[in-house]
């Protein structure tokens, strides 16, 4: 009964139960034993809705009474109909096997929690849309759009950045009022229009619930693409499987946020698109029975391919923080680098329409070159982008400067090494100074005391003076969190 009571206590989400298997027979078998276990404690269960089946079934005490060539027919009074069916907030045809956001679009008033009357077609929706039409209005539409799983991020992106859209024309028009009934604009007005007529076809596309492919061999490759820009950052993840007819790819999940508006530059949207996808592959492995062979991670960034290889003490707080979780999340070596046009987190931020997230799209069996052999993928690891990411030279080199505050900062503490006096035994750096591991390396030149090095150096544009005297030898600390460097 141990697999029972996995079950019962990792696949039991409130009042249902959701637990799948390979084999219908071992399937039998676990739901009889759930069933078992419970009402031995007087816990009672409805009838359990199969895979392949148009409806419940009353017992499934007999497989051969299974019968998923001839639906069964809903027959129950209190029993809801196929398309009614959900599972954890997801629209799921059993018939099918398949899962779908469920939208609506209704300006009517609620009594309770219901809407009076019923959701409105496509056809229907520009005629019924309020006029005017204000924020709380677009919001408490746009509020009912539930894709816990990302399946259709392109879409539900594009309603956050509109919401943010309308309250930062308010922010400019009237920046101290309350803007929650005014009527919007009509450029933003028509915009929201567009995507209430999305909607409605956005419930009409459907998705795999099962993510193991018939004739599946081995076990699959995990693959992430992360994005970012100045509008949002995202990732999503894919399952590659190869199968006994070909490669087959399958859509798993999905993240995107939109970038704060104080956030200055790309780069640390990509890094924050690159942290969503080692969180995404981290969510994965605990909560998926799926064991999977390796992962590959896809960025189109090779600033933020770089900064991964390389330790995370060498960085200002932010991308410290953010490079040394993507570090513990996994291995190094399995991020590679894609051209922007190949990735496809790109179209979270684009945006979609429904018709392109359908059934076959790029988006539901990712790119095509994850098709083709790995040989063959338009892809580069960081050693074939720039071989000194590997690692650092040890030819007096202290570290590497990366966005620093300033010239001066960079330049200091080499000077410090290279002009030391003999007499003390030992430089001390400022905390400040040596967290930041700076490096000019032109100012570290020949530290072993050959020749006196340049009488001034250039950095980011900057004529630097630096001491020209002659050094002494020099000796990194073994321990490189240390304040201390030792001059003999």
């Amino acid at each position: 009964m141990a697999e029972e009571r996995r079950i019962l206590t990792e696949d039991c989400y409130v009042d249902d139960i959701l637990t799948s298997h390979d084999d219908l027979q071992t399937l039998f078998r676990l739901t009889k034993g759930v069933e078992e276990i419970l009402k031995a404690d007087g816990f009672s269960l409805k009838p359990w809705v199969l895979t392949g089946q148009s409806g419940r079934i009353e017992k499934l005490t007999d497989p051969s009474n299974v019968r998923s060539t001839e639906p069964k027919t809903l027959i129950l009074p209190n029993q809801i109909r196929d398309e009614e069916n959900k599972a954890l907030g997801l629209g799921y045809e059993p018939g099918s096997d398949k899962l779908h956001v469920l939208t609506s679009v209704n300006f009517l008033r609620r009594r309770g929690k219901m809407r009076n009357g019923l959701d409105l077609r496509e056809n229907e929706i520009r005629g019924s849309t309020p006029d005017p039409l204000t924020r709380r209005i677009l919001l408490s539409q746009i509020a009912g759009f539930y894709d816990p799983i990302g399946l259709a991020s392109p879409a539900k992106q594009r309603r956050a950045m509109l919401i943010r859209e309308s309250f930062q024309e308010a922010g400019r028009d009237h920046p101290s009022k309350n803007t929650w009934d005014d009527p919007l604009s009509p450029r933003i007005r028509e915009a929201a229009i567009k995507l209430f007529e999305q909607y409605v076809r956005l419930g009409q596309l459907r998705f795999d619930r099962y993510l193991t492919p018939l004739g599946a061999i081995g076990h699959p490759m995990g693959i992430t693409f992360s994005d970012g820009s100045e509008a949002s950052y995202r990732a999503v993840l894919y399952l590659r499987w190869e199968t006994e007819d070909g490669v087959v790819v399958k859509l798993i999940e999905s993240k995107a946020k939109l970038t704060p508006l104080d956030q200055k530059g790309v780069i640390k949207a990509e890094l924050c698109g690159a942290v969503f996808a080692s969180r995404l592959k981290t969510y994965f492995e605990k909560h998926c029975n799926i064991k999977v062979d390796r992962w590959t991670h896809f960025v189109d960034s090779q600033t933020i391919l770089g900064a991964i290889q390389k330790d995370s003490y060498g960085y200002q707080t932010f991308f410290a923080n953010w490079i040394g979780e993507i570090q513990k999340a996994g291995s190094v070596e399995s991020w590679r680098w894609v051209e922007g046009r190949q990735n496809i987190a790109d179209l979270i931020t684009r945006g979609a329409t429904p018709e392109e997230l359908a059934e076959g799209s790029v988006w539901q069996e990712g790119p095509d070159f994850l098709k083709l052999p790995e040989s063959d993928w338009p892809v580069k690891t960081a050693r074939q982008i720039n071989p000194s990411v590997a690692g650092t030279s040890e030819e007096g080199v202290l570290g590497t400067g990366l966005r620093r505050s300033s010239a001066q900062k960079m330049v200091w503490p080499n000077q410090c090494c290279a002009c030391a006096p003999r007499g003390p035994p030992k430089v001390q750096f400022t905390g400040t100074v040596m967290r930041d591991h700076c490096l000019v390396e032109t100012c570290s030149r020949n530290l072993a005391g050959q020749q006196p090095g340049p009488s001034s150096v250039k950095v980011g544009g900057k004529t630097i003076p630096v001491c020209g005297r002659k050094s002494n030898s020099f000796q990194r600390s073994s321990s490189r969190s240390s304040g201390w460097c030792r001059v003999p």
